[in-house]
Formats: C-alpha cells, sequence, structure tokens
C-alpha cells in the first residue's frame, strides 16, 4: 500500500498532466483500469447515487466534451 502512495505522489509531483475519471462501481473501475488510466477517482456521493439509481446530474454536456478535445 505504502509503494502505491508514494507512486501517487510522484505522479502529484510531476510535470505531465494527467486524467482522473470516476468509477461509481467495480466494473466502471476495472473499465477505466482496462482503459489504461494511471489513477482512478470516486466520491461517496457517487456510488451511493449509483447504487439507487440516481442519475449523473448532467454538468458536463457532450459538447462541453468535444469542447475539451480541441484544447
Amino acid at each position: 500500500m505504502k509503494s502505491k502512495a508514494i507512486a501517487f505522489r510522484r505522479l502529484l509531483e510531476g510535470e505531465k498532466l494527467f486524467m482522473r475519471p470516476c468509477a461509481y462501481d467495480v466494473l466502471s473501475a476495472i473499465l477505466i483500469e482496462q482503459a489504461g488510466f494511471e489513477v482512478i477517482g470516486t466520491t461517496g456521493y457517487g456510488i451511493a447515487a449509483s447504487l439507487v439509481g440516481q442519475p449523473d446530474i448532467g454538468l458536463e454536456t457532450v459538447y462541453f466534451s468535444e469542447f475539451l478535445f480541441e484544447i
């Protein structure tokens, strides 16, 4: 466990930008890992909301996502 913390600290202190997608259940975490991301985030609300079937509130729209890729 300590080596993972050290690796995460090095990633944070590095100059390289990275994305931290959020998982809301085990399946999404596995898919994020298989997609090759270096880190996975999560939130307590995200996990709880997915358990009761509450949708994302939609702050990030498809249009906004497409815009980000243009940057």
